[in-house]
C-alpha cells in the first residue's frame, strides 16, 4: 500500500468518525435527546464521501490490475507481439 492509499483511507475513516461523533454529541447535548436534521445531513455527507473513496478506489484498482494481468498474460505489455 502506498502513501496515497493510506491518506485516502485515513481521510475516509476520519470522516466516518467525525460524522458519528457529531451525531452522538448532538444527541447527548440536546435537551430532548434528539439529533438535529443538520447533523444528520453532515453524517450523510460523511458517509457518502467515505463510501465513494472506498468504493471507487477499490473498483478502479481492481479493474486496472485485471487489465494489466490480461495484457501481461497475452504478452502485449512491453511492446511484444
Amino acid at each position: 500500500m502506498n502513501k496515497k492509499d493510506i491518506i485516502h483511507y485515513c481521510c475516509a475513516i476520519g470522516m466516518i468518525v467525525f460524522g458519528c461523533s457529531m451525531c452522538v454529541a448532538s444527541f447527548a447535548l440536546s435537551v430532548e435527546h434528539k439529533v438535529d436534521e443538520s447533523v444528520l445531513w453532515i453524517l450523510g455527507q460523511s458517509l457518502l464521501f467515505s463510501g465513494s473513496i472506498f468504493g471507487v478506489g477499490l473498483y478502479v484498482n481492481a479493474r486496472v490490475e485485471s487489465t494489466f494481468l490480461k495484457y501481461r498474460k497475452e504478452g502485449k505489455l512491453n511492446g511484444e507481439k
